[in-house]
């Protein structure tokens, strides 16, 4: 089927070729990098894109880059012909510990922020932790405060991590810590959005246990619902029948 991949000025183009290399009809649609650009003007940019390739209801839309691509690349498979599947794969730590979880998707309008958009969730959840060495230290740190956050209002265990580990010099300075692709829940139907907070602590102590456990393929076995999630890298896509 076709795929929509969708990134944005901010994020290394090599990313959205690779994802694109994988499918079988590939259109990489690149918008401007900033809060600033999540707008109907982009969001139509997207649409039209898709309009003008011949997607259809079968088709999907993969968004590759942080929080903002997500929003917008969700927003405009939720919109496409009134819905169509939609993926995310974050680049972000704030976005692969936040934004991806909650099928949340958005717009800002008239300066203000995230009033249009729709909740879609995502068919699945994509992680390759090794995207984010190229992340000013800044941007780690926004993402850990975010996991901080989830660890003091819901995780005891997760907030000793924090307490014990530095935290900030392992995602900055791990090795690559992926030997294969790893499945780490089957699909589940019925999508609950209540659930939205205890998924991201799942998420949290999933991608930092990864981070930890360098040298070896034991991790936590949580199973959130929302679609399927892997943790993967990005290198390892392999083109199929289906995509």
């Amino acid at each position: 089927r076709k795929v929509l991949v969708v990134t944005d000025t901010g994020v290394p183009a090599a990313y959205a070729r690779t994802v694109a290399g994988a499918c079988r009809e590939a259109v990489i649609c690149t918008v401007e990098q900033g809060e600033e650009h999540k707008t109907l003007q982009s969001l139509e940019k997207l649409l039209s894109a898709m309009l003008a390739a011949g997607f259809s209801r079968k088709d999907c839309v993969v968004a590759v880059g942080g929080g903002i691509c997500g929003d917008l690349a969700g927003f405009a498979a939720a919109s496409y012909m009134r819905g169509i599947d939609f993926y995310n794969i974050p680049t972000t730590v704030l976005s692969q510990v936040d934004s991806s979880i909650g099928g949340k998707t958005a717009v800002n309008l008239d300066g203000i922020k995230n009033v249009v958009g729709a909740f879609h969730q995502p068919r699945g959840v994509l992680i390759d932790t090794d995207v984010l060495r190229t992340l000013p230290r800044r941007h780690i740190s926004a993402g850990l405060a975010e996991a901080l956050k989830m660890a003091v209002t819901f995780d005891e265990d997760l907030f000793w991590i924090f307490e014990k580990e530095d935290l900030l010099h392992l995602v900055m300075n791990s090795p690559e810590i992926f030997l294969e692709d790893t499945p780490m829940t089957n699909l589940i139907e019925n999508n609950n959005i209540q659930n939205t907070q205890q998924i991201k602590v799942d998420m949290i102590n999933n991608i930092l246990n990864r981070i930890m456990l360098l040298n070896t393929q034991e991790f936590s076995q949580n199973k959130p619902p929302i679609g399927i999630l892997f943790i993967t890298p990005l290198k390892n896509l392999k083109r199929n029948s289906s995509s």
